[in-house]
């Protein structure tokens, strides 16, 4: 058996992450490669280097040792798949969107942003023909409302300069991917150290190097890091043959890297932006020290605060010498030890909103909100509801519940019985099944607008799963299921509303079945009401289950139903009556319960 990889911390990846040693004369630091150009083998190897053929140093304006270590070790630290460097954070940006988009694309922006991105948002995209609409970033119906079929792109900064405004990076991300968009964060301001907009779901990040990343004053530079998640398929501009590089696809070529290799090999080398190896070299320097600058940052401001009329209190996820530090300075600090995905800060804010909004009860769903709300309504002594919508109460559940003395909402009697099974009282569980608002979900609204979104044939039967793309949903069942039918049904297709972390995988598998031009991925649709109207027949093929809505909104649109029998689901499907049900992961039954 193969160990698994080993994980390095943050801090060891800043310091070593993109480097090795060199073998030759076995120095430790990262040497200056202060050259313009590189020596070729021989004719033939130079060639396939200038066609993209094979990776390597062509020309210092588009690549160097150097300026490799600063990218690799950018990537690392924000959670990307690669990075490029750039002269400054303006280049950095102007890059990605040159990159990205062409003449009569348009952007949507927060409006709480660094001056000089505004004026050239404003001005110098105005004369590629590049149209930027800005919104407050806090609106997020005015961020919807902006988008057009023409949007290529979401932009924000993670902190507003100057406005010190929050961005929802995750909220807005989920609005990208439902339009198959690219989320673009600016996160100068936090560094990858305080928040790694990938993470949260961003595609694309980018800096001004200049500030927090070098942060010694000696070098203008900018980076940009990609996460690899993004398909370019539909974004001509990547996807299509390249006229500079002899009819290349980009993306086709490179897959997660073909942005990265667009950017680089076309933009960069064109437009000359390109970052110094010295400067390169100063800012690996500045990156060695940056988690201590910016916990640094972090403990001034705390000691500030009071001067100005604050009572200051510190929630921390264990002790260290900032914990020391805060105590020093008078600071208040509690200790809670959290899960590592779970973000301490947000718990800070939390207790906070509690605290200022004077909040009576606190209301979880799913179990991370469930974690920091438990923790932040039993710090701040404020009751605490929380509502399973699986088919069971695992033992984590179970155990917040009786820390802080929470009451358990269920939504399906198998939990609520696993619950009081397991030893919860009657006081402090209940059963409250859910619901749909029979007035919105009707089956007389008209269907016709969606099928025509999917450019359906006229005689074509649309069958649909609305659902997030995770394995506990079975997306990939419904694939196989699909698969089955579409093998004796020519004229029925396909269609998945959501996202999730198998989208992907999903992907993959519908195009080894062979149902590209009749399987539709929509992505997340907020209103689903006119959806259902459309579909034929809503299946649903989860491995686990609570009391879905999607089978409620279905049925209450007077759309058949069709799912596995697992844990809610036999108290809302009548079998012949309301739908039909099938053993989980028997997919030949439910492609029979389809035909």
């Amino acid at each position: 058996m193969s160990a698994e990889p080993r994980q390095f911390g943050f801090e060891t990846r800043m310091l070593h992450a993109g480097h090795i040693p060199d073998p030759y004369t076995g120095a430790r630091a990262v040497p200056i490669y202060q050259t313009t150009s590189f020596v070729f083998d021989d004719p033939d190897y130079a060639a396939q280097l200038f066609e993209l053929k094979q990776y390597g140093n062509i020309y210092t304006r588009i690549m160097n040792p150097t300026t490799a270590v600063f990218e690799e070790r950018m990537a690392s630290l924000e959670g990307g798949t690669g990075a490029v460097a750039t002269a400054s954070g303006m280049a950095a940006q102007f890059l990605t969107f040159y990159t990205l988009l062409q003449p009569g694309d348009e952007i949507v922006s927060s409006a709480h942003l660094y001056g000089g991105t505004t004026t050239q948002f404003t001005h110098t995209f105005q004369k590629m023909g590049v149209t930027v609409k800005f919104v407050n970033p806090s609106d997020f119906e005015a961020w919807e409302r902006a988008i057009t079929p023409k949007t290529r792109a979401l932009y924000g900064e993670t902190i507003g300069n100057p406005k010190g405004s929050i961005l929802d990076i995750e909220r807005l991300a989920q609005l990208a991917h439902a339009h198959r968009i690219p989320l673009i964060v600016d996160n100068t301001f936090a560094t990858p150290y305080l928040c790694r907009p990938i993470e949260w779901g961003a595609t694309i990040v980018v800096h001004s190097a200049t500030k927090f990343i070098g942060g010694h004053g000696n070098s203008i530079a900018g980076v940009v890091v990609e996460s690899g998640k993004f398909d370019y398929s539909h974004f001509p501009t990547i996807a299509a043959p390249s006229g500079a590089y002899h009819g290349l696809k980009f993306y086709e070529t490179f897959g997660h890297y073909g942005f990265l290799m667009k950017l680089r090999a076309e933009t960069l080398r064109d437009v000359g932006a390109c970052l110094s190896p010295f400067n390169a070299f100063l800012l690996i320097q500045g990156l060695e020290t940056l988690s201590v600058r910016m916990e640094r940052h972090v403990q001034m401001l705390v000691e500030d605060l009071p001067g100005q009329g604050f009572s200051v209190s510190a929630l921390c996820p264990f002790e260290s010498r900032f914990t020391a530090a805060l105590r020093a300075s008078g600071c208040q600090v509690h200790i809670a030890m959290l899960e590592e995905a779970l973000e301490w800060r947000s718990l800070l804010a939390a207790t906070e909103i509690i605290r200022r909004q004077q909040v009576s009860i606190v209301h979880t769903h799913l179990f991370n909100a469930t974690l920091l709300g438990s923790l932040a309504g039993g710090v701040m002594g404020v009751p605490i509801v929380v509502t399973i919508h699986g088919m069971q109460i695992v033992p984590e559940d179970l155990a917040l519940a009786r820390l802080v003395g929470s009451h358990l909402i269920t939504v399906c009697s198998a939990a609520y019985m696993t619950g009081l099974a397991m030893g919860l009282q009657d006081d402090q569980i209940s059963l409250i099944p859910n619901g749909v608002d029979t007035q919105r979900y009707r089956p007389d609204i008209d269907g016709r607008p969606f099928r025509d979104r999917l450019r359906l044939p006229d005689n074509a039967r649309l069958v649909g799963m609305v659902a997030r793309l995770a394995r506990e949903k079975g997306p990939d069942q419904f694939v196989r299921a699909a698969s089955l039918v579409a093998s004796a049904r020519p004229d029925v297709h396909f269609v998945l509303v959501g996202d999730g972390p198998l989208r992907r995988d999903v992907t993959r598998e519908i195009q080894a079945a062979g149902l590209t031009d009749r399987f539709h991925l929509v992505g997340v649709i907020s209103d689903t009401t006119p959806i259902y109207p459309a579909l034929d027949v809503v299946c649903l093929s989860s491995r686990q289950e609570g009391q879905p809505l999607t089978l409620l909104e279905a049925m209450a649109a007077g759309r058949p139903v069709v799912a596995t029998s697992v844990g809610g689901i036999p108290e809302l499907v009548q079998m012949g009556e309301t739908g039909w049900l099938v053993a989980q992961g028997d997919m030949k039954a439910m492609s029979e319960q389809i035909l």
